[in-house]
C-alpha cells in the first residue's frame, strides 16, 4: 500500500479500479440475446479496453457465451482479441492506416472502410496474401466523422466493384445523438439517409 500511496503522489492520479463480475457479464449479454429475434447477431462492443474493464478477459467470456462479433476501435485491438484466442469476427470501427492493412489481413479482421486508399491498400494486401477479405463501409449520413459522404456513396459502390480481393460485408452508419429525446427528428433524417445509401 505503501508504494500505491508514493505513486498516487507522484503521479497524481487516484487509486481507482472496477471489480467486473463476469458471470453478471454473461447474465447481461443474455438478457441482450433473448431480446433480439433468432437469428441477428450480437456484436460485444470491447473497443477501448472494454471501456477500461479488460478487453481480453471480457472478450473471452463474451465468446464462451456466444458473442458472434466483436467490436474494436483499432487493429491494435483487434489483434489483442485475436492473441487471447479470440476466433469471432471482430469489426474495427476506426478503420485502419495504410501501414496496418498487412495486420487486418493476418489477423483476418473486418475494417471499416470509407476512403478508397483504404480499400486499395486492403486488396494489395489481400492480394499478395491470396485471400479475400471482409469490409464494412460506414457511410456519414450526418454526423461529421469518418464516412462516405451519402451523396457519394454510389460513385463509392461502383468503384468496389473493381476490387478483386474485397468482400463488403455490411454496411454502416453512426447516429449522432439517437439515445437524446430532443434529437429524434434528425436522426429519423439520419435513418432515411441510411436506407437510401444502402439500397
Amino acid at each position: 500500500m505503501e508504494s500505491c500511496e508514493k505513486e498516487v503522489i507522484i503521479n497524481g492520479q487516484r487509486p481507482t479500479w472496477a471489480d467486473i463480475d463476469l458471470d453478471a457479464l454473461a447474465a447481461n449479454f443474455h438478457q441482450v440475446r433473448s431480446r433480439v429475434a433468432p437469428g441477428v447477431k450480437v456484436m460485444a462492443m470491447v473497443k477501448a479496453n472494454a471501456y477500461g474493464h479488460g478487453a481480453t478477459e471480457c472478450g473471452r467470456r463474451l465468446a464462451a457465451e456466444g458473442a458472434d462479433w466483436f467490436g474494436v476501435a483499432s487493429p491494435e485491438e483487434g489483434i489483442t482479441l485475436r492473441q487471447a484466442g479470440i476466433t469471432q469476427p471482430i469489426l474495427c470501427l476506426g478503420g485502419f492506416w495504410d501501414r496496418q492493412a498487412g495486420a487486418c489481413v493476418q489477423y483476418d479482421l473486418v475494417p471499416v472502410v470509407y476512403r478508397l486508399d483504404m480499400i486499395e491498400a486492403l486488396d494489395a494486401a489481400a492480394g499478395a496474401a491470396g485471400v479475400v477479405r471482409d469490409v464494412h463501409v460506414k457511410v456519414d449520413t450526418g454526423m461529421g466523422r469518418l464516412g462516405v459522404r451519402d451523396e457519394a456513396v454510389r460513385e463509392f459502390a461502383e468503384k468496389l466493384k473493381s476490387f478483386k480481393n474485397i468482400h463488403v460485408d455490411g454496411v454502416m452508419t453512426h447516429f449522432a445523438s439517437a439515445d437524446e429525446a430532443e434529437s429524434v427528428s434528425f436522426t429519423s433524417k439520419q435513418i432515411t439517409r441510411y436506407r437510401e445509401a444502402a439500397n
